[in-house]
């Protein structure tokens, strides 16, 4: 696990305290093309990917756009996206990790 943000760390810590396992941070989808193609986390064996959305680099229209359409692109190739803000990781810890484990019971399905 190469958590590298204050959000990502504090993700990380939530997600191996509920035994959320095959978790991968700086993940390169098969789709990748270049450092805009790499996904915060992913649970590859689930086709589930995890954004953490803080605002040091979602501030502007642009950055919007363009997490609109890495989500295209990630459910293009059947991948699902789940995205969480910092006060959802900090405040509500319990409904991301509900979140997650409700994605990974409909991939075993």
């Amino acid at each position: 696990m190469a958590a590298d943000s204050v959000l990502e760390e504090a993700c990380a810590r939530l997600l191996a305290n509920a035994g959320v396992e095959g978790v991968e941070f700086h993940f390169r989808p098969p789709w990748h093309d270049g450092v805009q193609g790499v996904v915060d986390a992913a649970i590859p064996s689930a086709r589930l990917i995890i954004e953490l959305d803080g605002r040091r680099w979602h501030s502007t229209r642009a950055d919007f756009q363009r997490d609109r359409d890495r989500d295209r692109r990630a459910v293009e190739h059947g991948w699902r996206v789940l995205r969480f803000t910092h006060g959802d990781v900090i405040k509500r810890p319990q409904a991301v990790i509900d979140s997650i484990l409700a994605a990974l019971a409909c991939s075993s399905k």
